[in-house]
């Protein structure tokens, strides 16, 4: 059928040519069997595999001092000599830590938006490495940054209801949040939800909306020059002049001498 269809498209099923493996699906097992001589590598193959498992273990609590001791240990299994090329064979080592963190950090209830940034970062300065000894200290960084990462962002102690509120609110600040509208969301009363949002979070449902919004605020302030009306929508706020009460509030200054302070003083 498919070369009838292609014969349509393209002229003829003459032109086409059909591959075929057989491969039993019954027993997968037999596609592969060990080697004689990898039993000469076995405990260097253990050794590899716990250390890995250690080191993931320690990045997956956020435990960078732990972490950064177990690579160490597997920095000797990143040189493998499989290309010819050592600076290839380096850099593939640290793309798979690369993976290898990431779903590390994923284990660590971390939301994958905060991983992919991070991992996509780490991918291109693998690449754009030109020594040795940038890779070192780059895999180093790589694995503090990761660890860092489940820190500030795990979410490991929430249930899983508010950590999907947590998100939701984290990822949509400009929207007009509010506990009836994520009550709505997630199927949830909205009294049962304040109430578990403030017994796990330490926090009323909308102080921690508050201070996500004046957080990203203050951080567009620092990294951008956009008008304070457009930070202020980016925010959630359509009354400027509730946003900057607000602001002035959380910060001690309006956004305007905040942004000029932090100019002022270089940061």
């Amino acid at each position: 059928m498919l070369l009838t269809f292609a014969g349509y498209l393209y002229g003829g099923p003459e032109a086409f040519r059909l591959y075929h493996e057989e491969i039993d699906l019954h027993n997968p097992s037999g596609l592969y069997s060990p080697k004689p001589e990898a039993a000469l590598f076995l405990p260097i193959i253990e050794d590899r595999y716990q250390t890995e498992n250690a080191m993931l273990q320690a990045v997956s609590k956020g435990d960078a001092k732990r972490a950064l001791q177990y690579l160490a240990q597997y920095k000797g299994y990143t040189g493998e000599h499989r290309t010819g090329n050592p600076m290839r064979d380096r850099k593939n080592g640290y793309i798979v830590l690369n993976s290898l963190a990431r779903k590390a950090a994923k284990n660590g209830y971390v939301h994958p938006a905060h991983i992919h940034a991070m991992s996509d970062d780490f991918a291109r300065r693998i690449e754009a490495a030109s020594t040795l000894g940038d890779l070192a200290r780059l895999s180093e960084q790589m694995l503090f940054g990761y660890c860092s990462l489940v820190k500030k962002f795990s979410l490991r102690k929430f249930s899983p209801l508010i950590r999907n509120v947590i998100n939701t609110i984290d990822f949509n600040l400009h929207e007009p949040l509010s506990l009836a509208f994520l009550a709505g969301k997630f199927y949830a009363n909205p009294s049962n939800l304040s109430n578990h949002f403030r017994r796990e979070k330490g926090m009323t449902l909308t102080n921690y909306i508050n201070t996500k919004r004046m957080e990203r605020a203050a951080s567009l302030l620092r990294s951008t020059g956009d008008y304070i009306q457009k930070i202020a929508e980016q925010c959630g706020f359509l009354d400027i002049n509730y946003f900057s009460h607000l602001f002035k509030r959380y910060y001690g200054l309006p956004p305007t001498k905040f942004r000029e302070a932090r100019r002022i003083m270089g940061n």
